[in-house]
């Protein structure tokens, strides 16, 4: 492992060290000091090393460098983070240093040592992955699929169920795309079934599905928060429309533009506080969003505050159910592998959209007009 730097960044380099061993610090706790001086450090030396390390990937040969020049053995890693179904997953760079007879991570990014142990080392140089000659920037993404999901289906001899189409044929992309659309009957199936069986009622027929789809992405907590947080905010601001008199067209324009800024302002805050899993908000459906919100407000008028606040209440709890569901791993994992499931689901739907009876909220509420004994 050799040192990339220069003459004139050697001299620095000595400087920034003499520096960082004159606080006596543990072996672990230097480094960790070492890394968090040179990111965010106000030294003059520490300065003037990052003026040309302008990008993670340079941040992190010139930290592995210092390490080198400090008696370590260090290299500059890039790899990517292991998830469940993603596409395009991009690169990203981080320091391996050899301490206690064990590489230990240093997370460039937050200047910080020690990293997940879901991130996968796919190249261990400080290079960039891809060189290119007239491209600014370029950047690499791979897609990832869990080992579960690439499972073969046990083999039925003389079957015509082994000819039935397969996702495991197809593209990792089109894997993970499909991972997430086959899930979607099943919590169809559920909306359905709690509409027309139960008979609890939701706003929109198939909107709590939806909702537990981006709940997939921010996990429920920051899903159940971000959404009201933003109906709330966008409620607000929607009675302000009222009383412009606004046409119904440039009405839902405005509230859509107020949806997008408010996503924007949570995307925001939530990089400042380091909470990467509320990032995912800009995947929320805008536009169902948008139907919600003036549906919401709909209800408000005609019914009132509280029926309004019962139908949303009931549509998000709806969706934390049909999150649980289509979360599940098994329901995953027999989707992918046996997609003809999706048959059995267009039968029950079928049998549903037969059924005539009562709905069992109906029998509760007509239960005085039932023949007593």
């Amino acid at each position: 492992y050799s040192s990339s730097l220069n003459e004139e960044q050697k001299l620095l380099v000595e400087d920034f060290l003499k520096y960082i061993k004159n606080k006596k610090l543990s072996e672990d706790d230097f480094i960790a000091d070492l890394t968090n001086e040179l990111l965010k450090g106000d030294t003059e030396s520490a300065n003037s090393l990052r003026t040309k390390a302008d990008t993670d990937f340079k941040k992190t040969a010139l930290l592995a460098s210092i390490l080198i020049e400090a008696g370590y053995q260090a290299r500059a890693v890039s790899g990517i983070k292991l998830q469940n179904a993603e596409r395009s997953i991009r690169f990203f760079p981080w320091v391996e240093v050899f301490i206690k007879d064990r590489w230990v991570g240093v997370d460039v990014r937050k200047a910080k040592v020690g990293i997940s142990r879901s991130w996968f080392a796919w190249r261990k140089s400080g290079e960039p992955f891809l060189i290119t000659k007239g491209v600014d920037n370029p950047e690499v993404s791979v897609s990832v699929n869990p080992e579960d999901a690439m499972l073969d289906r046990p083999s039925i001899p003389q079957s015509a169920l082994d000819k039935f189409p397969s996702v495991q044929r197809l593209p990792i992309e089109a894997q993970a795309l499909y991972r997430v659309l086959l899930v979607m009957p099943i919590g169809a199936l559920l909306v359905a079934f709690i509409r027309s069986i139960i008979g609890i009622k939701t706003l929109g027929t198939f909107m709590p599905v939806l909702i537990a789809l981006s709940f997939r992405e921010t996990q429920l907590f920051w899903g159940l928060v971000l959404y009201l947080s933003i109906i709330i905010l966008s409620l607000g601001a929607r009675n302000l429309f009222e009383h412009l008199q606004l046409l119904v067209v440039p009405r839902l324009t405005a509230t859509m533009t107020l949806v997008v800024i408010v996503i924007f302002l949570f995307s925001s805050v939530m990089e400042y506080l380091d909470l990467n899993k509320a990032l995912s908000v800009a995947l929320f459906p805008i536009v169902i969003l948008t139907m919600m919100i003036e549906r919401i407000s709909v209800i408000w008028e005609e019914l009132g505050l509280w029926k309004a606040t019962m139908q949303t209440a009931t549509s998000l709890e709806v969706a934390s159910l049909v999150y649980f569901v289509i979360s599940n791993s098994y329901v995953q994992y027999y989707l992918m592998v046996f997609p003809e499931i999706l048959l059995i689901v267009l039968s029950l739907s079928i049998l549903l959209g037969r059924f005539t009876g009562y709905r069992l909220t109906e029998l509760y509420r007509f239960r005085t007009f039932l023949p007593k004994k």
